[in-house]
């Protein structure tokens, strides 16, 4: 049986349990509500055959679970000619006096040619590790901006739009080799044992079998998105397809 032939007859099942109910009542003038019982199963078909209930349910089920999350963006490409890590260091110090972040002087800082390490903490109190690394090339330079974020699933979305405040206000500052393309990445991950953040693809587990390893990788035009247990991980060259997948990904999901 098809899966649009599955719905329509539980659509049809649950519009005539209401007009039996509205029919009864307006024959005798008493309100029989046990028929709402049946619905209940009905219900439970619904959200397992329709994407969309079974996204949002899931959604709200995570927000109101105040559950954290670990998440890790990445943008890197590469610049024109030589820069030296000094220039880069001063370039994301004012991004983040700029942003009103300042570093945490109590933790410890690395700072090479090669990488730049911060603890930084946002002006909500938010504490994060940044890493910036400067990879110095024949003819240009690779700088890549890393940062570890702990934050609950509601903040997911608006932590990633601060990443990207900080991402733009730093990159501006360098010319970008046409030899290069933008890669924007970021991966999510879950410590909560029996769930499993997931975006578009996911296999269902039938009865109790454990699974020990599993991970499904697959593109959705130019994003490219893998999936394993308590994490998602997900790149591309554009910003947007990281916008959907943040907005759209069901991040505590019992799907294994």
């Amino acid at each position: 049986m098809s899966k649009f032939l599955k719905v329509l007859l539980i659509f049809i099942s649950v519009i005539w349990t209401f007009w039996s109910i509205a029919n009864a009542f307006l024959n005798s003038g008493v309100m029989n509500l046990l028929p709402l019982s049946s619905l209940i199963p009905v219900f439970a078909a619904l959200y397992s055959e329709v994407d969309w209930i079974y996204i949002q349910v899931n959604k709200i089920r995570s927000y109101f679970s105040a559950k954290t999350v670990s998440f890790t963006p990445k943008f890197q490409y590469a610049v024109e000619n030589t820069v030296l890590a000094d220039h880069v260091k001063n370039d994301l110090d004012e991004s983040l006096k700029m942003l009103r972040q300042r570093i945490n002087t109590k933790r410890q800082q690395k700072y090479s040619e090669e990488l730049i390490q911060y603890n930084v903490i946002t002006e909500t109190g938010l504490s994060y590790e940044l890493d910036l690394s400067v990879q110095n090339q024949e003819e240009l330079t690779v700088l890549i901006l890393k940062v570890h974020y702990q934050v609950s699933y509601r903040d997911v979305n608006k932590t990633w739009k601060e990443f990207c405040q900080l991402q733009e206000s730093l990159f501006n500052n360098f010319a970008r080799s046409s030899k290069s393309k933008p890669r924007y990445d970021v991966t999510i991950k879950t410590n909560t044992k029996n769930f499993n953040p997931f975006y578009r693809l996911t296999v269902r587990r039938l009865g109790k079998a454990e699974v020990q390893n599993f991970t499904l990788k697959f593109t959705d035009g130019p994003l490219t998105v893998t999936t394993s247990q308590h994490k998602i991980y997900a790149s591309s060259g554009q910003r947007q397809d990281i916008d959907k997948l943040i907005k759209n990904y069901v991040p505590l999901s019992k799907i294994l």
